[in-house]
This record gives structure tokens, C-alpha cells and sequence, in this order.
């Protein structure tokens, strides 16, 4: 019977009657063609690994839950044997379950007569450089390595060696097993010391290993001294072989693992002399564990006679410029006991402190001070080198070394260093790049729907409304592969760097295609094609998955889970586009920038009204606000112009906006154009005219952002388990959280009532584009993409959109995902380009971001705050004051800022002022209470103070000064204040 059968049919017989004895020998009788149809017969078997299924209910849900194999332990051993010799690699990689089966004994009946040709890459294989996919141990490998049948790769060896010294038994529990590490000499001779030449896991191996004996000491540490005190190993190439180790390129955990090993073998001083290159070298290691470690080795042999104390001296200069503040204070600890013992190295010694005075902590700069006064010379060597960083001394540091120092009379830095800068002229920013003919059109708009660059959006409406006649013959064919890029974009082509408004773009252009099909007949044939083939797949989709709903939607009622009002601000110039394009409208829009990143030359836009005014082109509503809005803010335009060139309302509207006339005179038709042009000229100025059309302090608010916020402790119910109780328990918890007051009365209206309230409450300015700078997604996810196209709606005033930001990006003293911290850094980024004379909310947000826990954005923030003080366009006493509301109930740490201030009151003087007026105004509005480090700022205060009369005079300030002196770490430096 077995003979008649094919071998697909003998090998179902194999499987289905376990006939386990009778595999062998039938593979053996198997040419390659058989074998084949064998591995191709096999996939109809890969059941034996699955499962089972039973459906159980619980609380009204069905939940499907494994039962028992569906293949026995035979029927696996089989199919194991079969995968193995009548696969290629790549389908035996595949039945993952065979592959993990696949035993040294199976091995040793199949290998002495068929060994596959991918055996050694197979076993060799490691995932991500780390996880070895042979299911085989270190004994197993090298036995086969022995036997000829592979060559082990050291990587692999690392891996599996490291698990060589401990065994699970069928208790599940593990015994430590150094023994095999002798069975073999290769493993002692050759093996062991990839260990120190290759990266591994060896930092971590150890952990979460509970033994038998519950010995927690069995590591790789104890191993090893084990095998020096045995005489396995030697002794001082174990040393060596770990110092070099940890100053390899490995990551920080398996280097300071290293270092870890050099102490635990407890070397003598006389050791570390003999090995004191190898530590010396060490300095270079990336890793502050690994250079600490150094130090503390020579903290111990310094004094000795054979130390190499040159060599140390020589390395000092790259341990002081360290970033790790213990490594500077070991470093010239170091250098005291040198120059206390070898007087020719004393002058060299003190130069080379002075590179710690770079480092603005005033303890590091006192005990380097202090070495310098000790042991120096007055030479002009070392008077030289000092001279270089007096800008960067502070005031207690300097007083020990005042005898090196000559003053020199500070010039005075002349006026117009101290003048309001403006931003750059707007002929010098770039003008927007709007295509210029049909082929540039094509590559701007294949670019448009990636998120590139933020003005692509603009420049894309733009191109088409202008280029528009060209669109058309042989021409429309040439759209083809921007518009599938725009249907892949909506159909699920989605990456990182995109956002919603990438996907609102995308949509806009398929209807625009749309719109071309119905003007154009056959010549958009090929478009026409495209549009039915992806409505087809998306009716496709949607009939055949639950969970898929339908995308290509129309732009009319295109909308995003939370509804954030400034998406329908783009909708609405995207649905105005279309509408222009298809009564072929060539005009161009009232809101396109004239240059990057978003502005307006304001004559342009007085043209492009005039152009409207004379064609009787309606204007539509909202593009004249974003005009407004974007409207270069340091360029007029004469009166006389604006006169010559429009008419009635708008005339009186462009010589309020644009001319230094002030005067308002109604009737106010466009009542939000209005509105707009007010609070984008000054949003701090009250106008009595406007006053009636903007309603409600709480109106006027939500028009300029400048809401009212603090920070706090918010308390909520948490969980813990309870390993004695053994089970979990409910706790008291609290969130340091920011809270923006939009409203003050809106927690009190409920019910009926205060929906109507709501709902009509702010009913004026409702529709204008400022009242819609508003974020309310509850996640930033994607929308962090978007952040810099909203910002580019309103350069002049973007007060809405940030306070928006800081209730949702910055709520939390960290931030709670990556998306929060991408918005609020795409936020500071677009600022650096727009930022100027800006009101209250900027300053805020810069003062929130510049204490935030990202170290990206504190540097951005800071670099803000630099040339904004260059410029003279920063409000210092605003952005100190709101510094302080951070630190109410310790809602951000004092180190944050106080980290980043060191490095910008030293820029300039003018920087130093700065900072002074920002402390000043900083410390005076803190909570009496003090904050935890509270002294880094009193400190910081104290070496930017020009002028110690100031905090005399101010009454409050010294009230506090009062309170916190009685802590006993503030009474000194507030004494010397």
C-alpha cells in the first residue's frame, strides 16, 4: 500500500499515524524533486502546531480562549524531520514552530547523512544583534562546531555563553552551573574572551534570575573571580581585558558593566599602577560611569610614587570641559593632590583649571578658584588665560582669584545696540514660491501633500487659481500621478510627518479632478479612470470590513474626531478655491502670502483689493481676515495710496490698519474685518467703537488668547497592588497639572439653561477668524503635523493658538506623549521665524517652554529669548512672571531653567540685564513657600545683579526674602544679596 502512495500521500500517513519510526528512512530514499513535493504537501499540515479554540462569555462579551493542541507531540516530532531536510531556509524559517523543536538529538539522527547547505547561516542567524534564533545551547553548538558540520560566529558565542552557566530543570527553577565553562578548553582559551570584545547582554543577564538555593550572587562577576582564584584564567588579562572593554563602543550599561568588574575583582594599588595606561585612556569613553570610575582608581594611586602624573595633567583639559559636573570636581580634586606634590606642574595645573570656570555652577568654579589661589603664580601666562573667561566668572570664584585679574574700563555698548530691531525686511525673507508655469505646477503639486513645507498649502491654492487655464487638453493627463499621490493620501498612505490638513489638501485635489472631469469630457479621460477605481476600492472596503469607514468623502463635510474650529478655517478657503476655480476666476486670493514664512507686503494687498473693487469681484469674508492677519507688520502704506486706489468702507478700514491714523469711523459692514485689523495692529488696545462688536471681557479673551492660567495639583483616584493583601487597592493620587481659565462662570452653568447660555453666550464673534484659532482634539496625534500651517493664519497674533497649545501640549509638568512634545516644538520653531512685538500670551508660552521636560525645546525656547533680547522685542518682566506660576506647587523642577540660564546671561551684557529683570520679576511672584533648588535661581540673581538697589526697593521681594531666609540653605545667599 505505502509503496503506490506519492510522497505527499506517504507523508500525510507519517503524520496522521505517528509512524515517528518510519520518517527516516523514507526521507533517506527521496530525491531532490520528491523532496520538493514533499515541502510543498507539508504546508497542509502546519495544523499540528495550532490550537484548539473555546468560546467563553463573560459580562455579555465572547472571548475565544486556547483548549488543547490540535497536534500531539509525535505529529510535531515529525513534521519537524520532514521541515528540515526538504526545505530551502526560507520555508523552514517559516514554520516557526519546527524550527524551535528542531532538538541536538534530532539533529545528531538526521546530520551524518544530510546536512542542508544553509545549516551555518541558519544557525548563525541573530535578530537584531542580540537574540539568537537557534533554538540550540553554548554545549550544543560548539559540539556540532567540533564535529565539522558548522563554524560558530563569535557573536553567537557571546549569546549563548553567557547562558552557560546556569541550568533550568523541569521545576522551572535554576541552578548555577559554572562547571561547563571547564568542560571544553576552547571555552577558556578562545570563547570567554569574545565576552570582552564583542557587545552583549551581559549588563543584564544576571537580573531577574531567582535560584534554587537562592543565592542572588551567582553572576558573571562572581564567575569570573571564580575562575581567577581557581587558576582558570588569568588574572591580569581579566583586568586589562575589562578596562579595555569599557572603553569600547559599547552602550552605556554593558560599558560601566565592564568598570563594575575591574572593582568587583577588588585590584591592588600596585595593579592599578601596572594598568593605570589603560585607565588613563578611558577619559575618551562617551559614558560618565566608565570616567568616574577612572578617577576613583586614581584618586587612589595619585600620591604613588610611579603614578604618571604628566600624562594626567595632560588629559585634565578634557575631564573640566565635562558636561557630568562630579567628573569636573573629581577631576580637579585630582589635580590639587598633583600640584601639592610636584611643584614643576603647578603653572600647568592652574591654566588648565581655568577651563572649569566654563562651567556655570558656582561650586565647581570655587573649588577650581580656590586651587588656582592656592598654588599659583602671578604670571602673565596665567593672567592671560584667566582674562579669557571673566565674562564667565562669578562673583564668590572671582574674589579668590581678583590678584590675577586686571579690570579693564568696560565701554559703554553704544545705542543702537540697545535699539527695537525689527524683523527682517520684507524683501529679504523670500518670496512664496508659487508656480510659475504648468511643469512646476506638476512638481508642486506631486510635494503639496507630504507636509514638505508649511507654505505649500498656500502656494498650491495659489498655482491652480493661477495657472488655471492651462489646465486643459493633453495638459490634464500630465495631473495623473499628483492626483493618485492625493487618493493614496486619503485611501491610507499615511506617515509620521503628515497631517490632517495634508489629508484635507489631498481631498480638495481629488474634487478639483472631479471638477476637471465634468469641464473637460475626454481630454480627463485618464482622471475619470483613476476617480472610479478608488471609489470602487473604497464601497469595496467599506462593504467587506467592519471596522473601515469610507474616506473619500466630500470636502464640504470633511471634519476630524475633535472638531478643532481652525480645520474649518482651511475648509472654508479650500471650498472658496473651488468655487473660484470653477467659474474660472483667475483673481488671486485676498489671504496668499506675498513671502515666507506667511506674511503679506501690505501695498500687494491694498492691489489686490483694488483689483477685486474694480472687477466688482465679491470678497469673501474670511480671506480678507486672513489678509489681515498676515499683513507684514512693520511696513506702511501711505495714506494718499491707500486713498487713490479703494473705495467706502475698505478705504477707511486700510488707513486704520496700515498708517499710523488711529481714528475709526463707521458704519462697520465688515464687522469681523474689523475686529481682525484691531486686535492684529495692537491686541492689547481698546477701541470704543469696536468695543459694542466684541463684546464680552471673555469675547475679547478668546480673540487675543490671554486667558488667565495657573498651575496646581489635581487629585484623582489610583491603584496599587498590594502584595500582601494580594490585591489591588484605591489610593488618593494628584497630577501637577496648568489649567487655562477660559471661562470663570462656565463650571457653574449646567442643565438647559447653560446649554443655551453656552450656546449663544458669545454669539458676536463666534465666526471670526481669531475666536477659531482653537484646538479642541483631545490628542495630538497628527495634529502636531499641523501646528506650524495654523500658526502661519495669524503671524500677528497668535495668542489663541498657543494658549490653545499650553492647555493641551503643556498641561502636564511632562509631557504625556510624543505628539504633545512634536506640537509644542513645531510650535517654538515656527515662532523663532515670526516672533515681534508680541502682547502677553507669546510670552507665556515661550516662559512655559523654557522650564518644560524636553531638552529640545528649552533650547529652542532659549535661543527665542536670545535674539529677542537682541532684538529688544521680549517683555523680560512677563516672561519671569510667568516663570514663577510654574513653580506653584513645584508644577516644573527650578533645575530645568535654571540649567538653561547659565548658558545665556553670559552672551552680553544685554543678555546679563535680561536675565537680571526676569529673575527679578521671576523670584518676586513665587509662592512664599520655597521651591525645592530655589537657591540656583537666588544664585543666578546674584551674578546678574548690576544694580542691588533695585531689589532693596522692591518691598514684596524682600518680604519673601524674609520667608525663605529662614530656610538654613537660602540664608546665606539671600544675605548676600
Amino acid at each position: 500500500m505505502t509503496d503506490l502512495m506519492t510522497p505527499a500521500e506517504r507523508i500525510g500517513d507519517l503524520i496522521k499515524n505517528e509512524k515517528e519510526s518510519e520518517v527516516i528512512p523514507f526521507l533517506q530514499k527521496l530525491d531532490k524533486k520528491e523532496k520538493k513535493e514533499v515541502a510543498k504537501a507539508l504546508k497542509e499540515f502546519e495544523y499540528v502546531w495550532e490550537f484548539n479554540f473555546k468560546e467563553e462569555r463573560s459580562g455579555g462579551s465572547v472571548f475565544r480562549t486556547s483548549s488543547t493542541p490540535k497536534g500531539t507531540e509525535a505529529q510535531k516530532k515529525i513534521f519537524t524531520i520532514l521541515s528540515f531536510v526538504c526545505n530551502n531556509q526560507r520555508d523552514y524559517n517559516k514554520a516557526w514552530g519546527a524550527r524551535r523543536q528542531m532538538t541536538k538529538a534530532l539533529m545528531d539522527q538526521i546530520l551524518p547523512w544530510y546536512c542542508p547547505t544553509w545549516l551555518e547561516k541558519d544557525i548563525n542567524d541573530i535578530s537584531d544583534g542580540s537574540w539568537a534564533q537557534t533554538p540550540l545551547n553554548y554545549d550544543e553548538l560548539v559540539d556540532l562546531e567540533e564535529k565539522g558540520y558548522v563554524t560558530l560566529t563569535p557573536e553567537l558565542i557571546v549569546i549563548r555563553i553567557l547562558e552557560s552557566i546556569r541550568t533550568q530543570a523541569n521545576d522551572h527553577k535554576w541552578r548555577y552551573v559554572p562547571g561547563g565553562l571547564w568542560k571544553r578548553p576552547v571555552t577558556l582559551d578562545k570563547h570567554i574572551w569574545y565576552l570582552f570584545d564583542y557587545e552583549s547582554s551581559i549588563h543584564w543577564s544576571d537580573q531577574y534570575i531567582s535560584y534554587v538555593d537562592e543565592v542572588k550572587e551567582h553572576t558573571w562577576k562572581e564567575t569570573f573571580k571564580l575562575l581567577i582564584e581557581t587558576d582558570r584564567l588569568n588574572r591580569k588579562r581579566v583586568l586589562s581585558s575589562s578596562l579595555q572593554a569599557a572603553n569600547k563602543n559599547f552602550n552605556t550599561s554593558a560599558s560601566g558593566w565592564f568598570i563594575d568588574l575591574f572593582f568587583y575583582l577588588e585590584p591592588t594599588d600596585e595593579e592599578m599602577l601596572e594598568h593605570q595606561h589603560d585607565i588613563l585612556a578611558l577619559f575618551t569613553s562617551p559614558h560618565s560611569k566608565v570616567i568616574n570610575g577612572a578617577l576613583k582608581a586614581i584618586k587612589k594611586i595619585v600620591t604613588q610614587k610611579d603614578f604618571a602624573r604628566q600624562d594626567f595633567v595632560d588629559n585634565a583639559p578634557v575631564l573640566l570641559t565635562s558636561e557630568t559636573k562630579s567628573v569636573v570636581k573629581s577631576a580637579l580634586m585630582v589635580l590639587d593632590k598633583i600640584a601639592r606634590k610636584d611643584k614643576d606642574l603647578k603653572e600647568t595645573i592652574c591654566i588648565h583649571a581655568c577651563q572649569a570656570f566654563l562651567q556655570q555652577d558656582n561650586d565647581i568654579q570655587l573649588r577650581a578658584a580656590k586651587l588656582i589661589a592656592k598654588y599659583a603664580d602671578e604670571t602673565e601666562a596665567l593672567k592671560g588665560e584667566i582674562s579669557m573667561y571673566q565674562s564667565t566668572l562669578m562673583t564668590e570664584p572671582k574674589g579668590h582669584v581678583a590678584f590675577l585679574i586686571e579690570e579693564a574700563d568696560e565701554e559703554p555698548l553704544p545705542e543702537e545696540a540697545f535699539e527695537t530691531a525689527q524683523l527682517p525686511a520684507l524683501e529679504d525673507m523670500g518670496p512664496l514660491g508659487v508656480a510659475r508655469d504648468f511643469d512646476e505646477l506638476m512638481f508642486l503639486s506631486s510635494q503639496a501633500f507630504d507636509n514638505n513645507e508649511a507654505h505649500h498649502f498656500d502656494a498650491l491654492i495659489a498655482s491652480l487659481i493661477h495657472l488655471q487655464d492651462e489646465v486643459k487638453g493633453s495638459n490634464i493627463a500630465k495631473l495623473e500621478p499628483a492626483l493618485q499621490r492625493a487618493y493614496k493620501s486619503v485611501m491610507g498612505d499615511w506617515n509620521s510627518r503628515v497631517g490632517y490638513l495634508d489629508n484635507m489638501l489631498a481631498t480638495f485635489f481629488i474634487e478639483y479632478g472631479k471638477m476637471l472631469v465634468q469641464e473637460q469630457g475626454k481630454d480627463a479621460k485618464v482622471l475619470h479612470d483613476m476617480a472610479t477605481a478608488y471609489y470602487n476600492q473604497d464601497v469595496e472596503m467599506d462593504r467587506e470590513h467592519g471596522w473601515y469607514r469610507r474616506r473619500l468623502t466630500p470636502l464640504k463635510t470633511w471634519h476630524t474626531s475633535g472638531s478643532t474650529p481652525v480645520y474649518f478655517v482651511f475648509r472654508e478657503m479650500l471650498v472658496y478655491s473651488l468655487e473660484k476655480l470653477s467659474r474660472g476666476d483667475s483673481t488671486s486670493l485676498l489671504s496668499t502670502p506675498t513671502h515666507l514664512p506667511c506674511f503679506i507686503d501690505p501695498q500687494v494687498l491694498v492691489d489686490r483689493v483694488k483689483q477685486y473693487q474694480e472687477k466688482k469681484i465679491p470678497i469673501n469674508e474670511l480671506d480678507l481676515q486672513i489678509a489681515l492677519a498676515r499683513c507684514f507688520p512693520y511696513k506702511e502704506v501711505s495714506k494718499e495710496y491707500i486713498n487713490s486706489s479703494l473705495n467706502a468702507e475698505m478705504q477707511r478700514l486700510f488707513i486704520f490698519y496700515l498708517t499710523e491714523d488711529e481714528r475709526l469711523s463707521g458704519p462697520f459692514e465688515r464687522q469681523k474685518a474689523w475686529i481682525t485689523a484691531a486686535i492684529s495692529k495692537d491686541p492689547e488696545a481698546v477701541y470704543e467703537e469696536l468695543e459694542s462688536l466684541i463684546g464680552s471681557q471673555h469675547d475679547r479673551q478668546k480673540l487675543t488668547g490671554a486667558f488667565e492660567w495657573y498651575t496646581g495639583l489635581e487629585p484623582f483616584m489610583n491603584q496599587r497592588y498590594d502584595y500582601k493583601k494580594r490585591k489591588s487597592i484605591s489610593f488618593k493620587d494628584h497630577h501637577k497639572k496648568l489649567v487655562v481659565k477660559r471661562n470663570a462662570n462656565e463650571n457653574a452653568i449646567s442643565g438647559v439653561v447653560g446649554f443655551i447660555k453656552k450656546k449663544f453666550l458669545s454669539k458676536k464673534v463666534d465666526s471670526s477668524l481669531y475666536a477659531q484659532m482653537e484646538i479642541k482634539e483631545q490628542w495630538l496625534e497628527g495634529l502636531s503635523n499641523d501646528i506650524a500651517r495654523f500658526l502661519s493664519l495669524t503671524p500677528n497674533n497668535p495668542g489663541p493658538l498657543l494658549v490653545s497649545l499650553m492647555e493641551k501640549g503643556l498641561k502636564w509638568s511632562t509631557f504625556s506623549s510624543e505628539s504633545d512634545k512634536k506640537s509644542v516644538i513645531s510650535a517654538l520653531e515656527y515662532l523663532a521665524g515670526i516672533w515681534n512685538e508680541y502682547s502677553k500670551v507669546p510670552h507665556d508660552f515661550l516662559a512655559i517652554t523654557m522650564t518644560c521636560s524636553d531638552k529640545t525645546a528649552r533650547t529652542i525656547a532659549g535661543e527665542i529669548w536670545v535674539n529677542e533680547t537682541f532684538n529688544q522685542r521680549i517683555s523680560h518682566a512677563q516672561v519671569g512672571a510667568a516663570l514663577a506660576k510654574t513653580y506653584t506647587q513645584e508644577f516644573s523642577p527650578v533645575k530645568r531653567f535654571a540649567d538653561l540660564a547659565i548658558n545665556l546671561y553670559t552672551v552680553s551684557p544685554q543678555h546679563k540685564e535680561g536675565m537680571f529683570i526676569l529673575l527679578h520679576n521671576c523670584l518676586r511672584n513665587m509662592p512664599e513657600e520655597p521651591a525645592r533648588n530655589l537657591k540656583k535661581l537666588l544664585m543666578l540673581l546674584k551674578e546678574t545683579t548690576s544694580d542691588s538697589a533695585k531689589l532693596k526697593e522692591d518691598e514684596l521681594l524682600q518680604s519673601k526674602f524674609g520667608q525663605w531666609k529662614q530656610t538654613a540653605s537660602l540664608k546665606k545667599v539671600i544675605e548676600s544679596l
